[in-house]
């Protein structure tokens, strides 16, 4: 039993001595190792998990519609809030279309309305 555990682990703990002594000698610039892990290889990892599951639909009824509720339930719930302001709309709207950098203002200008 622990030459088996031992035969999971040490592979593992071995890389990760290895990647932490190179690292420490060369400092290399892991961004692009980041960027593919986060865009590529995290999302892979997801998919071939939930594509070597089974799903039958019957069985998760429960969960579908679940969900299906928590989604219409607080769109329902933040309608009393947009419709005043002219944001209710059933089409997905671009991500923040409306939006501008805000406008600074200058202290003394600022400043002076106040004390006006």
């Amino acid at each position: 039993m622990f030459q088996r555990v031992l035969g999971i682990i040490l592979p593992v703990f071995s890389i990760i001595l290895l990647g932490y002594i190179y690292a420490r000698r060369e400092n290399p610039d892991m961004t692009w190792v980041n960027r593919i892990n986060v865009n590529v290889l995290a999302p892979a990892l997801i998919f071939t998990a939930l594509a070597s599951k089974d799903f039958d639909v019957a069985t998760h009824a429960v969960l579908i519609l679940g969900a299906i509720g928590v989604v219409a339930g607080s769109g329902l719930l933040a309608w009393p809030f947009a419709k005043p302001r002219g944001r209710v709309s059933f089409a997905t709207p671009e991500p923040m279309p409306n939006w501008k950098p805000p406008q600074y203002v200058r202290p003394r200008r600022l400043a002076r309305d106040t004390c006006s």
